[in-house]
């Protein structure tokens, strides 16, 4: 992808009408740190499989898109939550064992 985002990663969607485009993209880290990406100004783990992302720019809109993945095989799940403007939360669990420390990706569309 290019350095501008928002530019260069347009995507229309005639089905629901929308213009959804890529607003930030991260590689996150096991500890928490911000590998490489853009569109996030910090990252922190504040607990075992907690994290929170903070955006550069603050979101038009909490009702945006969040498509994360764990960097490693099995049963991971990540979900978001606490979706503000400003910010969001991701939790990492593995299978039935409840919270996990792992790195991820997450792309944010609105």
């Amino acid at each position: 992808m290019s350095g501008l985002v928002d530019q260069s990663a347009d995507a229309r969607s005639k089905t629901i009408g929308g213009n959804f485009r890529v607003r930030a993209f991260a590689d996150i880290a096991l500890d928490g740190s911000y590998n490489r990406g853009q569109g996030f100004s910090a990252t922190s783990k504040p607990g075992t499989g907690s994290y929170k992302l903070d955006f550069t720019v603050p979101a038009s809109t909490t009702d945006y898109i969040v498509v994360g993945s764990a960097n490693a095989a099995g049963g991971y799940n990540v979900s978001v939550h606490d979706k503000q403007s400003s910010y969001f939360k991701i939790s990492v669990t593995y299978e039935h064992q409840g919270p996990y420390n792992s790195a991820f990706h997450v792309i944010v569309m609105y």
